[in-house]
């Protein structure tokens, strides 16, 4: 099987890939393939903030949205104010005429419609009332880099008590990874075992995550985690 990167350069002319952009050098070095190609690239920015920083986050996205004719650009609040259950966000069309974006919003609109019509604005309005007002946005830009910076120091502290445990496993995706998710390579057999056995849930594919780590259940998570490691 090909490898994502793989499949990603193999993509023939006048393909729509969904592409997340987590740093500034993935946005310079894609962005001569995809205009080269012509692609229609569609972008993921589910977790602003929650990597390096709000504008961190999306240096990659300015830089790509700078330099390609078109886009999609589709941004989640659900983790970052957390708004989760009201499925609150943005989609951003990005088009090289304003002709075009007149015809891609009544294509938007009319999928919009047909899909979801008229949906509770509730979370949109959360949003917008705190991203209005300078001391609402000050207070959750604060609690939202408190968020970053604990589950960072959640995964430093677990790959620490892993290494301490002498667990042959290379730990670097724990810390070299970022915002809420990290993928551990863990098996289904591993998966079922942490389940069975720790009682301790992950995604089938081994996803973990690190925003549930915290100083309760750091122990439990680590010996789980060493346990299987070893199998």
């Amino acid at each position: 099987m090909r490898s994502p990167v793989t499949q990603f350069f193999s993509m023939p002319a006048v393909t729509t890939p969904l592409v997340w952009i987590c740093q500034s050098n993935n946005g310079q070095n894609l962005t001569p393939f995809v205009v080269d190609r012509k692609l229609l690239p569609f972008v993921d920015c589910a977790c602003q903030g929650l990597g390096d920083g709000m504008e961190e986050d999306v240096a990659g996205l300015c830089i790509f949205a700078g330099s390609v004719r078109e886009m999609f650009n589709a941004s989640s609040f659900s983790k970052s104010f957390p708004v989760y259950r009201e499925r609150t966000g943005a989609l951003t069309l990005v088009t090289h005429t304003p002709e075009h974006l007149g015809q891609a919003q009544a294509v938007a609109g009319t999928v919009t419609r047909s899909s979801s019509s008229m949906p509770p604005s509730h979370g949109a309005r959360i949003v917008a009332t705190v991203l209005d007002d300078a001391e609402l946005r000050a207070d959750w830009t604060a609690e939202l880099d408190d968020m970053r910076k604990r589950i960072a120091l959640m995964r430093q502290i677990l790959r620490q008590k892993l290494e301490d445990r002498q667990v042959a496993q290379d730990l670097a995706f724990l810390t070299d990874q970022k915002r809420m998710f990290s993928y551990t390579g863990f098996t289904e057999k591993q998966v079922e075992t942490l389940r069975a056995d720790f009682g301790i849930y992950t995604a089938r594919d081994g996803r973990i995550d690190a925003a549930g780590l915290s100083e309760a259940n750091l122990d439990a998570a680590t010996e789980g985690f060493a346990a299987v490691m070893r199998i």
